[in-house]
């Protein structure tokens, strides 16, 4: 399950050079990737359990009450450098970063837990891991497509402009592209069961 960090996703900053002259290169685009994890805690001793457990404390579901039992904040923000000549305002590189925070549960086992039960415990994590990564992956796909659109983008008369339309560019690759590719990667994969994602 992926969830958007904040009403919206989209950070644009814009640092602007005067100079006359003509840009020495193509623009450019670099990809950062940052990563956290925060843990939920849960207790048990049997699979249904657990299960209840995670249904209880489990991160919510960004359009209902139902609980996940993981979810991936992801966050897209882009910096623009660019320069103004006499006649018009040309893009020199972009700077995106993807900031991705998965939400986890962790159990830290219990005496009476079986050994069958605890080899579930670390199948059922890997899966989940599986998962939440393809959402941290469809993530920086759609910074990279976004990346590679800014910089064929035709120049404009100011950099006022030349931020707008580029910054209109962004957010329709985001909701056209990004959003329904994370929706669809949840309903194709039964949000992470036909990853073996089940205890």
């Amino acid at each position: 399950m992926v969830k958007k960090i904040g009403p919206a996703c989209f950070v644009l900053s814009f640092l602007i050079s005067g100079s006359t002259a003509a840009l020495a290169s193509e623009p450019n685009y670099v990809v950062n990737v940052y990563e956290n994890t925060r843990y939920y805690d849960i207790e048990g001793s049997t699979a249904g359990a657990l299960l209840d457990e995670m249904e209880a404390k489990g991160p919510k579901r960004q359009f209902s009450k139902e609980s996940a039992y993981a979810q991936t904040e992801s966050g897209i923000s882009w910096y623009l450098h660019a320069r103004q000549n006499e006649n018009l305002c040309m893009l020199e590189s972009v700077d995106l970063t993807v900031e991705l925070t998965y939400m986890m549960p962790r159990w830290a086992g219990s005496p009476r837990a079986g050994r069958k039960l605890r080899k579930a415990w670390e199948a059922f994590e890997e899966s989940l891991w599986v998962h939440e990564r393809g959402h941290g992956e469809i993530a920086r796909r759609g910074a990279v497509a976004i990346g590679e659109q800014l910089i064929v983008a035709p120049p404009a008369p100011t950099c006022d402009e030349l931020r707008d339309s580029l910054g209109a560019i962004s957010k329709q690759i985001l909701r056209t592209s990004v959003e329904p590719a994370q929706k669809k990667y949840d309903a194709l994969t039964r949000d992470g069961q036909t990853q073996r994602a089940r205890l």
